[in-house]
Protein backbone atom coordinates (compact mmCIF):
# COMPACT_ATOMS: atom_id res chain seq x y z
CA UNK A 1 0.00 0.00 0.00
CA UNK A 2 1.44 3.39 -0.93
CA UNK A 3 2.25 5.84 1.83
CA UNK A 4 -0.38 8.38 2.81
CA UNK A 5 1.92 11.25 2.07
CA UNK A 6 4.42 11.67 -0.69
CA UNK A 7 7.80 10.52 0.52
CA UNK A 8 10.57 10.67 -1.99
CA UNK A 9 13.17 8.03 -1.21
CA UNK A 10 16.68 9.38 -0.91
CA UNK A 11 18.65 8.87 -4.10
CA UNK A 12 22.38 9.07 -3.62
CA UNK A 13 25.17 8.61 -6.09
CA UNK A 14 27.72 5.99 -5.28
CA UNK A 15 31.26 5.62 -6.46
CA UNK A 16 32.91 2.37 -7.52
CA UNK A 17 34.63 2.13 -4.14
CA UNK A 18 31.25 2.45 -2.41
CA UNK A 19 29.90 -0.43 -4.50
CA UNK A 20 32.93 -2.55 -3.62
CA UNK A 21 32.77 -1.72 0.08
CA UNK A 22 28.99 -1.47 0.69
CA UNK A 23 27.60 -3.67 -2.07
CA UNK A 24 24.89 -5.54 -0.11
CA UNK A 25 23.68 -2.37 1.64
CA UNK A 26 23.47 -0.49 -1.66
CA UNK A 27 21.55 -3.40 -3.20
CA UNK A 28 19.06 -3.33 -0.32
CA UNK A 29 18.62 0.42 -0.80
CA UNK A 30 18.06 0.02 -4.55
CA UNK A 31 15.57 -2.81 -3.90
CA UNK A 32 13.71 -0.59 -1.42
CA UNK A 33 13.57 2.19 -4.00
CA UNK A 34 12.23 -0.22 -6.63
CA UNK A 35 9.63 -1.47 -4.15
CA UNK A 36 8.60 2.14 -3.50
CA UNK A 37 8.24 2.89 -7.20
CA UNK A 38 6.31 -0.34 -7.79
CA UNK A 39 3.91 0.62 -4.99
CA UNK A 40 3.54 4.08 -6.52
CA UNK A 41 2.85 2.54 -9.93
CA UNK A 42 0.21 0.25 -8.43
CA UNK A 43 -1.37 3.27 -6.70
CA UNK A 44 -1.41 5.18 -10.01
CA UNK A 45 -3.04 2.18 -11.75
CA UNK A 46 -5.74 2.03 -9.05
CA UNK A 47 -6.40 5.76 -9.47
CA UNK A 48 -6.63 5.36 -13.25
CA UNK A 49 -9.16 2.52 -12.82
CA UNK A 50 -11.15 4.67 -10.43
CA UNK A 51 -11.02 7.55 -12.92
CA UNK A 52 -12.36 5.35 -15.72
CA UNK A 53 -15.19 4.13 -13.49
CA UNK A 54 -16.02 7.67 -12.42
CA UNK A 55 -15.99 8.94 -16.01
CA UNK A 56 -18.40 6.16 -17.03
CA UNK A 57 -20.71 7.10 -14.15
CA UNK A 58 -20.47 10.78 -15.13
CA UNK A 59 -21.40 9.93 -18.72
CA UNK A 60 -24.41 7.91 -17.54
CA UNK A 61 -25.55 10.74 -15.28
CA UNK A 62 -25.15 13.29 -18.10
CA UNK A 63 -27.38 11.13 -20.31
CA UNK A 64 -29.94 10.94 -17.53
CA UNK A 65 -29.84 14.73 -17.08
CA UNK A 66 -30.39 15.15 -20.84
CA UNK A 67 -33.41 12.84 -20.68
CA UNK A 68 -34.84 14.76 -17.71
CA UNK A 69 -34.23 18.07 -19.48
CA UNK A 70 -36.07 16.86 -22.59
CA UNK A 71 -38.92 15.57 -20.47
CA UNK A 72 -39.21 18.89 -18.61
CA UNK A 73 -39.48 20.82 -21.88
CA UNK A 74 -42.29 18.53 -23.07
CA UNK A 75 -44.03 18.92 -19.71
CA UNK A 76 -43.81 22.71 -19.85
CA UNK A 77 -45.20 22.88 -23.39
CA UNK A 78 -48.05 20.50 -22.54
CA UNK A 79 -48.99 22.46 -19.44
CA UNK A 80 -49.02 25.75 -21.37
CA UNK A 81 -51.04 24.34 -24.26
CA UNK A 82 -53.39 22.55 -21.84
CA UNK A 83 -53.92 25.74 -19.84
CA UNK A 84 -54.72 27.68 -23.01
CA UNK A 85 -57.16 25.05 -24.30
CA UNK A 86 -58.74 24.76 -20.84
CA UNK A 87 -59.14 28.53 -20.53
CA UNK A 88 -60.68 28.79 -24.00
CA UNK A 89 -63.01 25.88 -23.22
CA UNK A 90 -64.11 27.45 -19.92
CA UNK A 91 -64.74 30.73 -21.73
CA UNK A 92 -66.92 28.95 -24.31
CA UNK A 93 -68.71 26.90 -21.64
CA UNK A 94 -69.57 29.96 -19.55
CA UNK A 95 -70.88 31.96 -22.50
CA UNK A 96 -73.05 29.11 -23.77
CA UNK A 97 -73.30 26.39 -21.09
CA UNK A 98 -75.63 24.18 -23.13
CA UNK A 99 -73.29 23.77 -26.10
CA UNK A 100 -70.77 20.93 -26.05
CA UNK A 101 -67.61 22.49 -27.68
CA UNK A 102 -66.72 24.46 -24.54
CA UNK A 103 -67.05 21.41 -22.34
CA UNK A 104 -65.00 19.29 -24.75
CA UNK A 105 -62.22 21.90 -24.98
CA UNK A 106 -62.18 22.34 -21.18
CA UNK A 107 -61.94 18.60 -20.66
CA UNK A 108 -59.21 18.29 -23.33
CA UNK A 109 -57.20 21.04 -21.66
CA UNK A 110 -57.57 19.34 -18.30
CA UNK A 111 -56.45 16.01 -19.77
CA UNK A 112 -53.40 17.63 -21.41
CA UNK A 113 -52.36 19.11 -18.08
CA UNK A 114 -52.94 15.79 -16.34
CA UNK A 115 -50.83 14.05 -19.00
CA UNK A 116 -48.04 16.59 -18.46
CA UNK A 117 -48.06 15.94 -14.73
CA UNK A 118 -48.00 12.16 -15.23
CA UNK A 119 -45.19 12.06 -17.83
CA UNK A 120 -42.48 11.20 -15.24
CA UNK A 121 -44.61 8.29 -13.99
CA UNK A 122 -45.11 6.96 -17.52
CA UNK A 123 -41.42 7.36 -18.25
CA UNK A 124 -40.50 5.47 -15.10
CA UNK A 125 -42.94 2.66 -15.92
CA UNK A 126 -41.46 2.32 -19.41
CA UNK A 127 -37.98 2.04 -17.91
CA UNK A 128 -36.60 5.26 -19.37
CA UNK A 129 -35.23 6.40 -16.01
CA UNK A 130 -31.88 4.69 -16.81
Amino acid sequence: MPPNRRIKPPLTRYSVEDYERYGPAIKRQIDAIFDYFEAQQQYVNELEDKLITTEAELSRLNQKIGHIYDMSIVQSVLILVGAGVFAFGVNLATTSPHDWPGWILGSAGFLLQLLAVLIPTFSHLRGNNR
